[in-house]
């Protein structure tokens, strides 16, 4: 089951019935349920919203293969078989209102510091009153005394990029004032969104392995929808749209295919199986082999006849 919380990404969700307990520590996140009759709980919180708790009700879904092979029809085995006999939606959506008294002011963003430089003032030049023991004529010493300009170190205005990480400090011998380089806070940095680079598809003995090949980490999902296929959600992915088939030699796996997620957001790969399977998901950093990757095991499982 696929958990997602519209509008409060990344809550934490419990998942609760008769048979057990599960958690999702982010959503979206997915979770294996045991099937059982009894409604399924589901409880979602994050900070700066309101919990929200709603209840699942199961669907009766009849008795297809996979409630043979899961249990039989004698003595308890005919009761895990009434279990399966219902199952719950593969999609559950929580959603979550704002609290208002967990709101925060955010903080201004970082600026330039404003720099005020004290200029001081001319002396005037000292006037004497002696007498002139020459024949130059005495200065009138009413006469308002002449100043030259006073020559002060010139201060250069911040540049209009003052805000793209730099700072302007004061020498303080030389009075000029210099840009110094400030590393940009890591709030004002945004991620991009990973590509999906590659879909390879190769068959081992016991198993099909699908393998999607990235240019960078990327978060992801799986699990099975109503019709029976795995499906993977990539939520900040970028990709090509894609439908590929497949012969016999890649059994159990008929056709994969690569489209934009329904929501407008990211991306979703769907591939179609025959026949009962089990599905193994998990990452890969980049090393020897390949770069960032997603790997998904495909394994049949034996049929009611076998």
């Amino acid at each position: 089951m696929l958990v997602e919380t519209p509008g409060a990404a990344g809550s934490t969700c419990s998942l609760a019935n008769s048979k057990g307990t599960w958690q999702i520590e982010v959503t979206p996140g997915a979770a294996a349920i045991v099937r059982s009759p009894e409604p399924l709980y589901v409880r979602c919180t994050k900070y700066g919203f309101l919990e929200a708790t709603i209840t699942v009700e199961p669907l009766a879904r009849g008795m297809p293969w996979q409630n043979v092979v899961s249990g039989g029809f004698f003595g308890q085995r005919a009761k895990d078989a009434s279990d399966t006999a219902y199952e719950y939606p593969a999609l559950v959506s929580v959603h979550l209102k704002g609290d208002a008294s967990a709101a925060i002011d955010p903080l201004p963003a970082p600026g330039p510091k404003k720099i005020s430089i004290e200029v001081p003032e001319p002396v005037p030049p000292k006037i004497s009153h002696k007498a002139s023991q020459t024949s130059r004529p005495v200065p009138d010493i009413l006469a308002p005394p002449a100043i030259s300009n006073p020559r002060f170190p010139a201060i250069k205005s911040p540049s209009s990029r003052a805000n793209s990480g730099a700072r302007f400090v004061p020498d303080r011998q030389t009075g000029v004032v210099k840009s110094e380089a400030v590393e940009t806070p890591r709030a004002m940095t945004t991620a991009a969104a990973s590509n999906l680079v590659g879909l390879r598809i190769g068959k081992h003995d016991r198993f099909v392995r699908v393998v999607l090949d990235f240019d960078r980490n990327t978060h992801y999902s799986s699990g099975f929808d109503r019709e029976g296929r795995v499906i993977v959600r990539l939520p900040s992915t970028n990709s090509t749209p894609e439908v590929r088939r497949l012969g016999k030699e890649y059994a159990p796996i008929t056709m994969v295919t690569v489209a934009a997620s329904s929501d407008g957001n990211g991306s979703t790969i769907a591939i179609k199986t025959q026949g009962p399977i089990s599905n193994k998901a998990f990452d890969l950093e980049p090393d020897e082999i390949g770069g960032h990757r997603i790997i998904i095991d495909l394994t049949p499982m034996p049929s009611p006849d076998n």
